[in-house]
C-alpha cells in the first residue's frame, strides 16, 4: 500500500477482488474492518514528497555533500542549524469531531490576515537565537537576524552555518556578514534530512490562537535570554 497511499477503499477492494478472483465479492466495509485490525496501516493526513526526492541521483548527490562536509573545516559539534517557516495565524485542523451524521466545522475569521514567519538558529546545546516577524525575510531581515541575534550568541566561537538554497541566504550582503563573524556557511539542499529544525516548526505551525502567539513571544523572548 506504500505507492498507493492515496487510493480510497474502493479502489483497494476492487483490485482484492479482480486479483484473487474472491467469490462473493470482498465487501469495501470489509476490506476496512481488515486493514484497520490487521495490518498497521492507519488513516493520516498525507504529505506530498517531490517524485525525484529521493531517486539514486540525490540520494548520492547527498552522500557526497556530507563527505565533502565531514572532510572539511570542522566537525558536526560546530554545525549551525537555520531555517525559517511561515504560517498564519488564521490555520485549522483539517480534521475534527462531531455528532455521527454531522459536519464538524469550525468558525473562522473572514479576513485570512497576516502571514507569520520564525527564523531559528539551533546547535547542539539548543536555540542559539530565533525571531518572529509579520510577512517573509529577505535578504535585508535576513542578515540584520544574523548580525542581530546569531553573530553575538556565537561570540567568535568557531561555528558553521548549515542553511537550505534560499536566494536570500547567498546574496553578497549575507556573505559580508559571515566573512566580517568569521563564520564560514554551507549551504545545503538536504538540510531536512540532518535538521532538528523542521520538528520546531510542525509545533509552531499548528494552528494558533492570538492568546497562543502571545504565549510564543514570551518562549521566543525567554530563549533568547537563556
Amino acid at each position: 500500500m506504500g505507492e498507493f497511499a492515496g487510493r480510497p477503499v474502493q479502489w483497494l477492494t476492487t483490485q482484492l477482488n479482480e486479483h484473487f478472483q474472491i467469490q462473493p465479492p470482498l465487501a469495501k466495509r470489509t476490506a476496512d474492518k481488515a486493514i484497520n485490525k490487521l495490518t498497521t496501516y492507519t488513516l493520516k493526513l498525507m504529505r506530498v514528497e517531490p517524485e525525484r526526492y529521493n531517486d539514486p541521483e540525490r540520494i548520492e548527490g547527498r552522500r557526497q555533500w556530507a563527505e565533502n562536509v565531514l572532510h572539511g573545516p570542522g566537525n558536526m559539534n560546530h554545525f549551525v542549524y537555520i531555517d525559517e517557516a511561515g504560517f498564519n495565524l488564521h490555520i485549522t485542523r483539517k480534521y475534527g469531531r462531531a455528532p455521527r451524521g454531522r459536519r464538524a466545522f469550525q468558525r473562522v475569521p473572514y479576513n485570512r490576515g497576516p502571514n507569520m514567519s520564525l527564523v531559528v538558529a539551533v546547535d547542539k546545546t539548543g536555540v542559539l537565537a530565533c525571531q518572529f516577524k509579520r510577512g517573509a525575510f529577505n535578504q535585508v531581515s535576513f542578515t540584520e537576524f544574523l548580525e542581530n541575534q546569531l553573530y553575538p550568541r556565537i561570540d567568535g566561537r568557531r561555528r558553521i552555518l548549515l542553511m537550505d538554497n534560499a536566494k536570500f541566504h547567498k546574496p553578497q550582503r549575507v556573505k559580508t556578514a559571515s566573512v566580517l563573524a568569521a563564520t564560514p556557511s554551507f549551504y545545503s539542499l538536504h538540510i531536512a534530512h540532518i535538521s532538528t529544525l523542521p520538528n520546531l516548526f510542525s509545533a509552531v505551525s499548528r494552528p494558533m490562537s492570538v492568546r497562543k502567539l502571545l504565549r510564543l513571544r514570551l518562549l521566543l523572548a525567554t530563549l533568547r535570554m537563556a
